[in-house]
């Protein structure tokens, strides 16, 4: 079975275009300013406002204010969140160097990731809020701010912070998936089973979701393994598939069992390449 290519990159700009169309059209109608670029935004950014704008009714001035935040920060991949700032004074130099590091390392091994991280253009953030503390997890995504991968940044190593960008990527793929170019897929999605990763009853989407970002890791680290030149980063690349594969064929029956992957066939596809690993 031929490593799996899967990644439908259309579809991902048409999301990212329609997110961007949107929210330019809800701050455009708010601020009654043409003066204002939107299109140096962020999309999480046009994102939140597709969603937020109307619920949280800043004032112009807020909104102005955290534009520029926005902007300001389109040169540095890594650091706060600016739709909720609160480590503004954290320098996040060494983070960053880490994250550079973890690119490299993805552009050398998986090379269609890479790509998907370009076209996303993704935000590693520090978590302002309590999104990870509520979740019991050291890394987050959600659709509503699309293009945020909220981590703790505990990682020490390149490797570590390329497992969570992959792990992280997944989710953000799958919110493509789900949400805009999908199937048809009757499946007991908020209905809870158990997840043998966590341990705990989960709703199937969370499950399903898992495995997906789970494949994406165990795809990254096989790339890694399958490199001579990522030598150095083998012991970590094997932890990381020895770990992920401990599981996956458990929680893979209980969302296989719901025909949850008949979303689509090229996931599928992937996902069922990372069960034979395990086998």
């Amino acid at each position: 079975m031929s490593f799996p290519q899967f990644i439908r990159y259309d579809a991902v700009r048409q999301y990212i275009a329609a997110i961007r169309y949107k929210g330019t059209r809800e701050l455009n109608t708010y601020l009654d300013d043409e003066s204002i670029d939107l299109s140096q935004c962020s999309t999480t950014l046009l994102c939140w406002a597709f969603y937020f704008l109307n619920k949280n009714n800043p004032t112009q001035d807020e909104l102005r204010n955290l534009i520029t935040r926005d902007i300001d920060r389109r040169e540095h991949p890594v650091g706060i969140d600016v739709l909720n700032p609160n480590h503004e004074s954290e320098d996040f130099s060494s983070k960053r160097d880490l994250c550079d590091s973890a690119l490299d390392i993805i552009a050398e091994s998986w090379k269609p990731l890479y790509d998907l991280i370009g076209i996303v253009h993704p935000r590693i953030c520090y978590p302002s809020s309590d999104i990870l503390a509520e979740r019991n997890f050291e890394s987050a995504s959600d659709p509503k701010y699309f293009g945020h991968l909220y981590f703790a940044m505990t990682r020490k190593t390149p490797m570590g912070w390329a497992e969570i960008i992959a792990h992280e990527m997944g989710h953000h793929y799958l919110f493509v998936i789900h949400a805009a170019f999908h199937r048809k897929v009757d499946a007991p999605w908020k209905e809870k089973f158990h997840s043998s990763i966590r341990n705990t009853d989960r709703p199937l989407i969370g499950i399903f979701h898992g495995t997906v970002a789970e494949t994406f890791m165990i795809l990254l680290a096989k790339s890694v393994l399958n490199n001579n030149e990522l030598a150095d980063h083998h012991p970590e690349a094997e932890e990381l598939l020895t770990r992920q594969l401990q599981h996956f064929a458990k929680d893979y029956a209980t969302v296989e069992a719901h025909r949850a992957y008949d979303i689509d066939t090229d996931l599928k596809a992937a996902v069922e390449y990372c069960l034979t690993m395990g086998e």
